[in-house]
């Protein structure tokens, strides 16, 4: 998942819907909500994916169906950005 974003990120867009969806601020969507905004984004490499196990790991303590979206969305930036940066040192020494 995190190549897929690393190569047309999205993450903004994502970010937009989930606040649309959390009228109350309370920094959480459930499960089933971020799973259907990743997959509106990216239909066809996401779609016939199962999202649970990694998005289950920023659940709230409290009620399981509950994800923090933010520590979602930091963990996306940094492995897309871990692999853009991957990237960019591979072609450099490819160049060399």
């Amino acid at each position: 998942m995190i190549k897929i974003i690393a190569n047309d990120n999205k993450i903004d867009s994502i970010m937009g819907t989930i606040k649309d969806i959390d009228k109350d601020r309370n920094g959480y969507v459930t499960h089933s909500e971020l799973d259907d905004i990743m997959k509106m984004n990216y239909p066809k490499e996401l779609s016939s994916r199962d999202l649970l196990p990694i998005i289950k790991k920023f659940s709230s303590v409290q009620n399981k169906i509950l994800i923090d979206y933010k520590g979602f969305r930091d963990m996306l930036r940094l492995e897309v950005n871990k692999c853009q940066t991957q990237k960019l040192s591979s072609k450099k020494l490819d160049s060399s």
